[in-house]
């Protein structure tokens, strides 16, 4: 291919990026990057769970410092909403429906995570609504 195509191709790429940076707003850039601060500052699921208009960050978090990254997560109530994202952020937990292990201390090979909270030793279970976790110890 003769030079002057290469030159002319050249051109129009340039004229094509250059034309493409021209129409991002630095407002868009700069809200950008105040999301990624606040993500950094608030950490993922806390983020995620105020964006969302949600409550229950503190308990995802305080789930995960409890139970074993091999153990099940017993759950209750509305599967939709809040437990929705919290199951996401408990992985590689297992989050169960309370209902289906009864008394186990065991589900599909992994151990039912056990927790004690304010004197009392229990089955963590997350007792959700649509915009709300907490966690129980029974």
């Amino acid at each position: 291919m003769p030079s002057s195509r290469w030159s002319f191709v050249t051109a129009l790429v340039l004229i094509h990026i250059g034309w493409g940076l021209v129409r991002v707003p630095g407002v868009v850039v700069g809200r950008r990057l105040d999301d990624i601060a606040a993500y950094r500052k608030q950490g993922d699921v806390a983020r995620l769970f105020d964006a969302n208009n949600l409550d229950g960050a503190a308990t995802v978090s305080w789930v995960r410092e409890h139970a074993a990254p091999d153990s099940v997560v017993l759950w209750s109530g509305s599967e939709l909403g809040a437990m929705e994202f919290a199951a996401a952020f408990l992985w590689p937990r297992l989050v169960v429906d309370a209902r289906r292990c009864g008394d186990a201390t065991t589900f599909a090979g992994r151990k039912i995570a056990v927790a004690t909270v304010a004197g009392r030793t229990g089955r963590i279970t997350l007792v959700a609504s649509r915009t709300v976790v907490s966690v129980e110890v029974r």
